[in-house]
Order: structure tokens, then sequence, then C-alpha cells
């Protein structure tokens, strides 16, 4: 492959991110269109091997994975341009749409929270082609995203309190479950789910605590303040109201468990407005 000449980005001016991903690796390459000169500059560019569980994720995961790869490893540059993003699949569409069943959505979406990055259709030949390559020439350099970058950018964070609000309502088109998680910094992560099962009104709002502690368990959360407009459940979760339905008392002991693994965790009641 003929190195290609890099150069440094021009302020104010936003950069291209293509991600290329294959079966086994990531490409990514930084770039830089110059419009009055009608030429794309190319800033860096980087290439890994997919570790053996990332090749286990569909291809809309992988791109995601790329693109959390990437701002780890570009952001110097990316935390003060406006990044456009440009792949085959919306990444960021999808971490935005997609109901959190565990902690690995929430962390990527945690972790491109800092950046101003949007998904352009827009097909530029050059970057894309260079990207494309360098996945295919990757396969010999072999890295661990987890280990490099998840808990050093967490762990920061993880002692302070973050703030979980949720909530679950039932109607005769279905059941439905809603979560905010707010970082001691401000960054929320708000997700959404559809039940695909009868519940009462009760149970959806179980399901949605349940889901959320989680999450915040996922996101290596430490603290939590946990805010419901649910008298009856808040109650019950704190044990100061019986549980009188049978078939409530396997979402308590479920919510008890996931409570002993934070080291603090506070239980509020927030009136609906």
């Amino acid at each position: 492959m003929k190195p290609t000449i890099l150069v440094p980005p021009v302020p104010k001016k936003p950069l291209l991110l293509y991600l290329t991903t294959t079966d086994k690796a990531i490409g990514a390459l930084l770039a830089q269109y110059l419009e009055e000169f009608r030429k794309e500059n190319v800033i860096y560019y980087i290439s890994k091997k997919m570790l053996a569980f990332e090749e286990k994720y569909s291809p809309l995961e992988k791109t995601c994975v790329a693109l959390v790869w990437a701002t780890r490893k570009l952001r110097h540059y990316m935390l003060v341009f406006k990044v456009l993003l440009i792949a085959r699949m919306d990444p960021l569409k999808y971490l935005m749409e997609k109901p959190v069943q565990d902690g690995k959505i929430a962390k990527w979406v945690l972790l491109l929270s800092e950046f101003d990055i949007k998904y352009v259709t827009k097909k530029y030949v050059k970057g894309r082609v260079i990207a494309d390559r360098l996945a295919h020439y990757s396969l010999e350099e072999t890295e661990e995203i987890q280990g490099d970058f998840l808990d050093k950018d967490i762990m920061g964070i993880e002692l302070e309190s973050w703030k979980m609000y949720f909530d679950g309502a039932t109607n005769q088109n279905g059941s439905g479950i809603g979560v905010l998680l707010i970082s001691p910094k401000g960054t929320h992560i708000l997700f959404s789910s559809r039940l695909n099962f009868l519940a009462t009104n009760n149970a959806t709002e179980y399901e949605a605590c349940i889901k959320g502690l989680q999450a915040a368990l996922g996101l290596g959360v430490k603290e939590l303040e946990v805010y419901s407009d649910s008298s009856l459940i808040i109650s019950q979760i704190q044990s100061r109201w019986k549980i009188k339905e049978e078939k409530m008392m396997p979402y308590h002991e479920c919510l008890q468990k996931l409570a002993s693994k934070f080291s603090k965790i506070q239980y509020q009641y927030v009136p609906r407005m």
C-alpha cells in the first residue's frame, strides 16, 4: 500500500471520518475536504484486527465498535472539530433507538456523547477506498478495545452519584418502559422499549426499574439516586408497603439483588406534574 501524505487540519472546517469493517478488521480514516481547492486532505488513518468476541457482533454493532474505537484513538482531533461520519451503516441512529439490555450500548452512548458527530450519506471516493484498504491490511494488529478505554473513561465518574428516572405504562396498544440515566457531568442516556408480553401497570414499572439498574451497573455506576412517580413501587422497594400481589414478588427480589451491587442507592418518589 503506497504511503499517504498526512496533512494537519485547517481550523473551523469539519472533518470527515470514514469507517470500514470487515468480518475480522476495522479501518478508519480522518480527512478534511477543502472546497476552495476542491481537495480532500488525509489527516490520519488507523486500523486493527477484531478480537474473537467482536467478530460475533452484527455488522451494525461492528460499525459502533469501530466508531467508539476511532473516537478514542483520534480524540485530540475530534474534540475540537465537528465530524461528518461516512460509513455504510448509521451507528448513531442504532445507538439512539436500540433499547439498552445491558451495559454495552449504554457505554457506547456515554463515550460518544462528548463529540459532535453527524452521519452523512455523501460518498467521498478517495477516503472510502483508503479506509477499505486499511481494514484489509490490519489482520496482524489486534487490540482490546474495552480494556483500552472503557474502564479508564468511566472510572473518574463512577464513584459520584448518578440519577435514574424510570416509568412504565400499559394501554390498549401494549406495554412500554422508559429510563433516563444522568451522569454527574450531566450526560443524558435515554432509552425506551416495548414489552412483548402482557403486563399490568405495576409490572411495567418494575420492568423499567430493573432495566435501569442493569444499565447503570453495566456502566460501572456505584452510587445511584432513583426517582419515580409511582408511590406504590417506591414504597414497596423501600419495604414500607407490603406486596399484596404474589406475581410482583419475583420483581421485588430481582430489584433487591441488583440494589445490593451498588455501594449506595436511594429511592425517591417524585409526583407527576
